[in-house]
C-alpha cells in the first residue's frame, strides 16, 4: 500500500520532467538545461522513495 499520494508525486515528477526536456529541446541554453536537470533529479528521486516503501 502506497502512503502519502505517492505513487501520484511519482507520476506528477515525471511529467514535470518531461516538460523541462521538451523545453530544453526547443529553446536550448544553460537556464532550461538547469530546470531540466532538477526537475529530472526530483522524478528519479520520487521513484527511488517510491521503490523503498514498496520493499
Amino acid at each position: 500500500m502506497i502512503k502519502n499520494g505517492g505513487e501520484e508525486t511519482v507520476w506528477f515528477s515525471a511529467l514535470c520532467a518531461a516538460f523541462g526536456f521538451m523545453a530544453m529541446r526547443t529553446h536550448p541554453g544553460i537556464g532550461t538545461s538547469m530546470i531540466f536537470i532538477v526537475l529530472l533529479s526530483w522524478a528519479l528521486w520520487s521513484i527511488y522513495k517510491m521503490l523503498l516503501e514498496r520493499i
